[in-house]
């Protein structure tokens, strides 16, 4: 995808999770967290420059992935 922003997704089950997100491209990509305020905010820890893959540790919440730029594919292992 070019310039997209995914639909959300929450952790619910637990208190925090691992994750497996892999990037192919470019990006830059930012795993994006809803903040209590409503605002959805970006943080340099889960924002990838390039080709990777990373184990996050995201605590309960809901998330989104935005890619801006592109051409770049991302999945996020729950």
């Amino acid at each position: 995808k070019t310039n997209f922003t995914s639909d959300p997704f929450s952790i619910v089950q637990s208190t925090r999770a691992e994750v497996m997100v892999t990037v192919t491209g470019p990006g830059p990509v930012a795993i994006e967290m809803l903040q209590e305020d409503g605002v959805w905010r970006q943080f340099p820890e889960a924002t990838f420059k390039a080709t990777t893959a990373q184990i996050l540790t995201l605590v309960r919440g809901s998330y989104r992935v935005a890619i801006t730029g592109g051409p770049t594919t991302v999945e996020v292992r729950l």
